[in-house]
């Protein structure tokens, strides 16, 4: 329900906002403060740094090396 709500007086919605947002790369940065501030996304954050740091304890660089002899 509150997805229909933000401005209805002047027929701006909250899904519409969002959208917006989303589509603005200037912006991403305003629209991840306000969806921690609402508490929307911190329990996303804390998930992805955790991924982020099991990918990096389990990554090897050396396998990644070409290892051609025309390299």
């Amino acid at each position: 329900m509150l997805l229909g709500l933000a401005f209805p007086h002047l027929k701006i919605w909250l899904s519409q906002v969002l959208a917006s947002l989303s589509r603005m790369p200037r912006l991403l940065g305003s629209f991840q403060q306000l969806l921690t501030v609402c508490h929307v996304s911190s329990h996303s954050d804390r998930h992805e740094q955790k991924l982020a740091k099991i990918r990096m304890e389990e990554s090897n660089p050396s396998n990644r090396l070409i290892r051609a002899n025309n390299v």
